[in-house]
């Protein structure tokens, strides 16, 4: 089993990514022929495929510069269906690997989110045991790697929602320089749909446009809000998944910052 760092995942990821792009097969089958050449084990095969599908989406996102609608479309690599087909070639190895890469209780999934389908099977009570369950003095070199997967797993989060951030902004600036674009209507449709919770978006588009931003003043949430009913469009839709995403990322970055603390605090326990 190879002992990568974050450098060796991203490079790794770029390679496959590339290949994909290339039309030398899918990204499913160059991650499955990476994994099973590497010997990676579970942990290793999910950072990987997260990894993949960034750089994936990096290159088709890059590959559409100039283009009016640069939306990007691929099926992404599923780690687990990875993982379940080298289990069917291989159950030993990767019993074997598993054993030698140890799990520690998922402390942050309250602030990544929880499995949807996960709360609907658990007990309210067993999915508080399964919070608090920390094993007892786990060896502190284990929980330094644990809370820095967790980091790297967030930092991959947090760079996904700032792509789809830039990704859904970008298309709406392209849409707002057409000729029979109405800014005035949409900021309305917008709030009137959405609230002040896309007032940060509307600036961000006003100040491309080299417009005066829109003040969160009461006097303006009502002018903005007078209509009734928002009209959906497109561009409210691409208001709407920027908003999602910036609150995907701010989400994120908070969690990061924590997982990070929590690593730093317990390295200082081993240098002393």
């Amino acid at each position: 089993m190879p002992q990568w760092d974050s450098k060796t995942f991203e490079e790794k990821a770029t390679n496959i990514a590339r290949a994909f792009n290339a039309g030398r097969g899918d990204l499913h089958d160059l991650t499955v022929k990476m994994a099973k050449d590497q010997g990676l084990n579970e942990e290793q095969i999910r950072r990987l495929g997260r990894a993949v599908n960034v750089k994936a989406f990096e290159q088709k996102f890059a590959s559409l510069k100039g283009q009016a609608d640069r939306i990007v479309e691929f099926d992404p690599v599923d780690p687990e269906t990875v993982i379940k087909g080298l289990s069917a070639i291989s159950p030993a190895a990767e019993k074997k690997a598993s054993a030698a890469y140890p799990e520690l209780p998922d402390q942050m999934r309250v602030e990544r989110g929880w499995n949807a389908s996960y709360e609907k099977t658990a007990s309210v009570d067993v999915q508080r045991e399964m919070l608090n369950a920390v094993p007892k003095d786990p060896p502190i070199e284990t929980q330094i790697n644990h809370w820095r997967k967790v980091a790297e797993d967030l930092r991959q989060k947090s760079a996904g929602a700032e792509m789809r951030w830039d990704a859904a902004m970008e298309e709406l600036q392209a849409h707002s320089k057409r000729i029979y674009w109405n800014r005035d209507e949409f900021e309305k449709d917008a709030m009137a749909l959405f609230g002040g919770d896309v007032l940060f978006e509307l600036n961000a588009l006003r100040k491309t446009a080299k417009l005066e931003p829109v003040e969160a003043t009461y006097e303006t949430a009502t002018k903005l809000s007078s209509h009734l009913f928002g009209e959906e469009s497109e561009d409210t839709r691409l208001i709407k998944q920027a908003h999602e995403a910036r609150v995907a990322y701010l989400k994120a970055t908070k969690a990061l910052a924590l997982a990070e603390k929590k690593a730093e605090e317990l390295l200082q326990k081993v240098l002393g």
